[in-house]
């Protein structure tokens, strides 16, 4: 009797990447394991200025970024007193989709830069992903911190832009990106603005409400329809 061993495509590619984390993972730094542990006292004793620095896990990420990730919020906020923060880290995003309030606080106090795009195919900043997710309050710190309202993505996406579907909370986050004077012009992959967006619900659905929270914060806005 013969064996026939079939190989799937892919197969190969996919035990090596596997592999390769693993092995990270048995010669990464310590503090890494300390920080998924939440042991605080630890990670404390790590915490060195080169450590900081340059320290990165199995998926690139320093131990401010690790702890985010990892939700250690007070781990996070005690690494960024150490000036752990380093431009380029996605601290701030990571904050941002993680709805982490309070590193992302920290984060906008020591001076972080809120407009940082993600290092993905979308070059999505903090903004946009908390907009995305329907993050209210990590959008309210990120507008009042001076976060750009208008920050485009790798494909032009806007935070606007993200509230096109017109769900209840994607009213709620146009109303409260509306209240900061965001471009309303853009357009998206199909060469529409908001405004089109807005538009046509109260024209062919009889829903106005994304109308409504446009024309509330640009009234200027009903006379050039």
């Amino acid at each position: 009797m013969s064996i026939v061993l079939v190989w799937e495509p892919g197969t190969l590619g996919h035990y090596v990447a596997s592999l390769r984390t693993w092995l990270h993972r048995l010669v990464r730094p310590k503090i890494f394991n300390a920080i998924e542990r939440g042991e605080e006292a630890t990670v404390l004793r790590l915490a060195t200025p080169r450590t900081l620095a340059h320290a990165r896990n199995e998926w690139g990420c320093s131990p401010l970024a690790a702890s985010i990730l990892s939700k250690q919020s007070n781990i996070a906020c005690m690494l960024i007193d150490r000036g752990g923060y380093n431009r380029g880290d996605r601290a701030v995003v990571h904050a941002a989709m993680c709805n982490d309030i309070q590193t992302l606080t920290k984060l906008s106090g020591v001076g972080a830069d809120l407009d940082e795009p993600d290092n993905g195919d979308h070059g999505w900043t903090a903004l946009t992903w908390a907009t995305n997710r329907h993050h209210f309050a990590v959008m309210k710190v990120l507008l009042d911190a001076g976060a750009d309202v208008n920050a485009a993505g790798n494909d032009g996406t806007t935070p606007v832009m993200c509230t096109s579907a017109g769900g209840d909370d994607d009213l709620v986050a146009l109303d409260m990106l509306c209240a900061y004077r965001p471009g309303l012009t853009a357009r998206d992959w199909r060469g529409r603005t908001i405004i089109d967006e807005a538009r046509d619900r109260a024209r062919f659905s009889g829903k106005t409400a994304m109308l409504d929270i446009l024309l509330k914060h640009r009234p200027e806005l009903a006379s050039e329809a």
